[in-house]
């Protein structure tokens, strides 16, 4: 296993570069759906957006308070588009990955994942995996 290519904040599972996110799109998303992990994806070294748990996403905006517009997409059709759908979410937009209309996981901004974290439960353990080979 490789070490992380930049310092990894805590609150993150493990950083994910769009390239390998690519590759790993089953895996990753699996990861997020069902075991839970908060995934940082990153391109060129920085993090642009997070892969969360959709039941963790519900609550976290729940707990804001906030009402951001989220937009459907089935996880097939996100793959090839991954890059567009990550520059889309770290400009602001949320949205959520589904599986034959289930909803597994969300890409989210990096500020809303902090904030929401923050206010969830700072110390709560958002999954712990390795990183992608």
């Amino acid at each position: 296993m490789s070490a992380p290519s930049s310092p990894r904040p805590e609150q993150y599972a493990r950083d994910v570069p769009i390239q390998k996110l690519r590759q790993s799109w089953n895996a990753c998303l699996r990861a997020s759906s069902a075991l839970g992990a908060h995934q940082l994806l990153t391109s060129r070294g920085a993090g642009k957006a997070v892969l969360v748990p959709f039941s963790w996403y519900g609550r976290a905006r729940q707990a804001l308070g906030t009402a951001e517009e989220w937009e459907p997409l089935g996880s097939r059709g996100a793959r090839p588009a991954i890059s567009a759908l990550v520059g889309r979410v770290a400009s602001g937009e949320h949205i959520v990955l589904t599986s034959d209309g289930i909803e597994l996981a969300a890409l989210v901004p990096m500020p809303w994942h902090t904030e929401a974290v923050a206010t969830l439960r700072p110390d709560a353990p958002l999954g712990e995996l390795p990183p992608l080979d």
